[in-house]
């Protein structure tokens, strides 16, 4: 198989679209199996580089639930609509240009499958109950105990970033439980970012052993466990600074949508090009051009 041009093109567009309603969609399955077969399509290309395989098993992952959107997933996402743009670039433009390499893309999603491989379904199933119930609770009391089963899971495991979220929460809950501190803002949103932190782990292989690297990275470890152990000991921090993992990931969705957008915006042109005019569309269309232009220059890599 080889794909013309045109096909190249109508690909790299469904991409686009499917991301961006990945972006927009609430739940997001349109646009996941959109991008889903625009990988298939590419995988199944003469000479074609794994990554494309990858990217279309971790999708379907996705589509199916047993993997979720992050701001880092949106991240990598926006590299392969940026290898498809320069891709389709390549046929219009009179100068060869060099497409972006691959191999951070393939590596990463290497990772993300290798996660989603590592439990058995009982074990897996048994993960998202802990999780699910500590979700459900509000009360100190109830997130005491919720949050010690997760640590003791963790324990059995010899999962030590599992212990350290925990073990800092629980001495957090405990200052709280005997009246030395009174619960507030700030204690609740540390244990929120716990709980969000605990579901984007992903599950310990068995031959790790205790080499087994942290994925906890600075910004998690401060926001989790050096505020629980500030807010144990009586101490305080300011939440009008907060650049949370909402802000986050949605820095990483507008960034993508940003990407996308001026091709999109090519399309649009095109077919009002081939109808009757209106300058005052054409107008509209150069100043959201010009906004996105600007947006993107404000945003970081």
């Amino acid at each position: 198989m080889h794909l013309t041009a045109q096909e190249i093109a109508g690909l790299r567009q469904d991409f686009e679209r499917g991301l961006l309603a990945a972006i927009i969609d609430e739940q997001r399955t349109s646009g996941v199996a959109a991008m889903a077969r625009v990988a298939q399509a590419f995988s199944i290309e003469e000479q074609a580089d794994s990554t494309w395989h990858l990217l279309g098993r971790w999708l379907d992952a996705v589509h199916k639930g047993d993997a979720v959107l992050t701001a880092e997933s949106f991240v990598l996402l926006r590299d392969a609509g940026r290898y498809l743009k320069t891709l389709d670039q390549q046929r219009v433009g009179a100068e060869q240009v060099a497409l972006p390499v691959l191999d951070p893309l393939r590596t990463a999603l290497t990772g993300l499958l290798v996660e989603l491989d590592v439990e058995a379904p009982a074990e897996s199933e048994r993960w998202d109950r802990l999780l699910d119930h500590l979700d459900q609770t509000s009360e100190v009391a109830d997130l005491r105990s919720g949050f010690q089963q997760v640590y003791d899971y963790g324990a059995e495991l010899g999962w030590a970033d599992v212990m350290e979220i925990c073990g800092s929460q629980t001495n957090l809950l405990d200052r709280l439980l005997d009246g030395t501190l009174t619960i507030d803002v700030h204690h609740y949103q540390v244990l929120t970012d716990a709980k969000l932190l605990l579901r984007d782990l992903g599950a310990p292989q068995a031959k790790d052993g205790a080499s087994r690297p942290s994925q906890i990275d600075d910004l998690w470890y401060e926001r989790v466990i050096e505020r629980a152990d500030v807010l144990a000991s009586g101490g305080e921090f300011d939440l009008a600074t907060d650049d949370g993992p909402q802000t986050m990931e949605a820095t990483a969705q507008l960034t993508a949508v940003l990407d996308i957008l001026p091709g999109l915006l090519d399309g649009v042109r095109q077919e009002v090009a081939s109808g009757p005019s209106d300058s005052s569309l054409d107008h509209s269309l150069e100043t959201l051009s010009q906004a996105v232009q600007a947006l993107q220059q404000k945003l970081p890599d």
